[in-house]
């Protein structure tokens, strides 16, 4: 239709996640893949993002980094700036997942024991909440211009103290130790 809008991104993102079911055509491939480098993804969907929301106003922050938090039945994460995710998730068969709804669009699909995730532009530090573990298995993270670097940091769920070593008795010892985040 001329217009690039949220109805694009939820095309793009349809196309991601369920590629086999999309009638994307290659003009509107050729068009959706900003950086033309033959794929669709969470780099070029921010692009048409940054578009919507209007390029180069200075009141979009771009972020450039990233750090998601693993914890025992939720993700979350801080960036420092306008973010999506494009998430990658192994787990037992039954897990359920609830997005938040705090994104400018969130969808997810599962094969076995495989969830592809997409969040754009979370408003919430929550991600998603669980009623089980997983393992990211993948990470894209992208601002508008660039895919950004991701630290993954699991979160204990209770206190742990480790082993100590070499041993209590030495001039310079070693205590291991895990906090659980409120």
């Amino acid at each position: 239709d001329d217009v690039v809008n949220v109805f694009d991104i939820v095309l793009m993102v349809e196309y991601i996640l369920y590629e086999e079911e999309s009638d994307f055509t290659d003009l509107e491939f050729g068009l959706a893949d900003v950086n033309y480098d033959g794929e669709l993804n969470i780099l070029d969907i921010m692009h048409w993002i940054n578009v919507i929301l209007g390029l180069g106003r200075e009141d979009i922050n771009m972020a450039q980094s990233a750090k998601l938090f693993i914890q025992k039945d939720k993700l979350t994460h801080k960036a420092d700036g306008l973010v999506g995710y494009h998430i990658t998730l192994a787990h037992a068969p039954g897990l359920e997942i609830t997005l938040t709804e705090a994104a400018m669009l969130t969808d997810f699909v599962t094969h076995d024991n495989v969830t592809e995730v997409i969040i754009l532009n979370p408003e919430s530090e929550i991600l998603f909440t669980t009623n089980g573990e997983f393992e990211i298995l993948e990470v894209m993270t992208a601002n508008a211009e660039n895919i950004i670097a991701t630290d993954i940091i699991q979160v204990p769920d209770e206190f742990r103290l480790k082993s100590i070593y070499p041993n209590p008795f030495n001039p310079v010892t070693n205590i291991g130790f895990a906090i659980p985040e409120d």
